[in-house]
C-alpha cells in the first residue's frame, strides 16, 4: 500500500483523495506525525474537506492537543457537508478520546447517529 500511495502522490501530489488516502495509511501506521503533512496537503485543496479535517482532529487528539482537536471537530460539525462514512469516523473519534467535547457529548452522538 504504501508504494502504490507514494506512485500515486509523485503523480498527482496535489489530489486530495491521494493526500486523505496516505494520511490514513500512515496514522494506520501509528505515524501520525508523518500523516500531518499528507492532511496539510489536502487541507490545501479542499480547506472544507470534513475527512481530511477529521484527519486533523485525530492527530490533535493524539497528541494531546485537545482545545485544537474539539475546534476542528467543531468546523466539521458546523461548516462542513460530510456522509455516513465520515459521520461513523467521527463519532469513533469521539468514543476514542473521551475528553472531546465533553459538554455536547452526548447532543453531539445523538446527532450523528441520526444521519
Amino acid at each position: 500500500a504504501e508504494e502504490r500511495l507514494t506512485k500515486a502522490l509523485k503523480l498527482a501530489p496535489n489530489d486530495i483523495l491521494a493526500n486523505i488516502a496516505r494520511a490514513k495509511f500512515e496514522i494506520s501506521q501509528n505515524r501520525c506525525h508523518q500523516a500531518k503533512q499528507y492532511v496539510v496537503q489536502a487541507l490545501k485543496a479542499d480547506p472544507n474537506s470534513a475527512q481530511a479535517l477529521l484527519l486533523q482532529a485525530r492527530i490533535l487528539a493524539e497528541a494531546d492537543a485537545i482545545e485544537n482537536a474539539n475546534l476542528t471537530v467543531e468546523h466539521i460539525l458546523n461548516k462542513t457537508t460530510f456522509g455516513q462514512q465520515t459521520r461513523l469516523e467521527l463519532a469513533v473519534l469521539l468514543l476514542e478520546f473521551p475528553q472531546l467535547l465533553e459538554n455536547k457529548r452526548a447532543d453531539v452522538l445523538a446527532r450523528l447517529s441520526k444521519g
